[in-house]
């Protein structure tokens, strides 16, 4: 899954340009202390929005407001994308109060499509007159609310103020996380030697051979029958990589399994030079043993480096 870290708000300096913290996320930062608020009316109920109206025209408050009666409103513009979902959220502020006495009850309120989702007190009896403070809220575990989190899916989140507290600072951070095109990830350039793997008919009919086998997914007695394929050692252009034969010796000769104990089917995740990609596992097939291998034919073999040299025509 993807995940976006967005840190929203407006700044004298100018919204950061991003930073690719890693191949998952993506974060901006930026800090809203001054300039512009943004107040969408359809956010707001008009009992916060207008009241009361006989101070209507100066009942709007900027930050570091110095005068009291004055309401704090922000709607902040969430960049949700197609399919994506809010994981993680958590509002700052930096807070005054005003006037010649501690206004406890002053309201903090947050809002989506003008419905209450949670209100707070910011100021007790114990705090001093013309206090500052810090508030931050994890929006995932709010008080006596929990997670509110999808609210923000729309791409809005209102917070107000009311209306003896002056706000010299609010930030909103967000993590956006949205699945992957290829949730098995891409392409991995993986060391090791190619492999090119042929039918074969055997000469002679092979005598059954019983063996112990275990790998990663487990532990079984099997019982091989005869040689069904030939791997080679193998050069290869992908693109504009070349990739070298290891050990031009060791080959592979794959036998067939007649007799075995049905393994667990998993679940895997493979990366490899051509794609990343989810399988499930099934019967074992062939078991393939390290050979040595002489050609007993009078046809003379292609070398690797000739068979090679038309494909590097062709590819480029």
């Amino acid at each position: 899954m993807k995940k976006y870290l967005l840190v929203l708000g407006i700044t004298t300096l100018g919204i950061a340009s991003p930073t690719l913290v890693n191949a998952q996320s993506v974060s901006y930062t930026s800090t809203q202390n001054s300039g512009p608020l943004t107040i969408t009316n359809s956010e707001f109920p008009p009992g916060v929005y207008d009241y009361p109206t006989q101070i209507s025209a100066r009942w709007h408050a900027t930050f570091n407001e110095t005068s009291a009666d004055r309401m704090f409103m922000h709607t902040f513009n969430i960049k949700v994308g197609k399919n994506c979902s809010v994981s993680a959220a958590t509002l700052n502020m930096k807070v005054t109060s005003l006037g010649n006495q501690v206004p406890v009850n002053d309201k903090l309120g947050f809002l989506n499509n003008a419905q209450g989702i949670f209100s707070t007190t910011v100021w007790t009896q114990n705090d001093p007159l013309g206090a500052s403070k810090n508030l931050s809220y994890n929006l995932a575990s709010l008080p006596g609310v929990g997670s509110i989190l999808n609210t923000l899916n729309d791409g809005t989140f209102s917070i107000y103020l009311q209306d003896d507290t002056a706000v010299n600072s609010v930030t909103l951070r967000t993590t956006v996380t949205c699945p992957d095109a290829n949730p098995y990830g891409g392409p991995v350039d993986v060391k090791g030697e190619h492999f090119q793997c042929y039918d074969v008919k055997p000469a002679e009919k092979s005598k059954p051979v019983e063996i112990t086998i275990q790998d990663q997914f487990g532990r079984d007695k099997v019982v091989l029958g005869q040689p069904v394929m030939l791997c080679n050692p193998s050069a290869k252009i992908h693109g504009k990589k070349s990739y070298k034969i290891q050990n031009k010796e060791r080959h592979l000769v794959c036998y067939n399994i007649l007799k075995q104990r049905s393994p667990k089917s998993l679940k895997v995740q493979i990366n490899n030079q051509f794609e990343g990609n989810g399988l499930q596992t099934g019967e074992r097939q062939i078991f393939c043993a390290p050979s040595l291998k002489k050609h007993i034919t009078d046809a003379r073999p292609q070398s690797h480096e000739a068979a090679m040299k038309p494909m590097k025509k062709t590819l480029n």
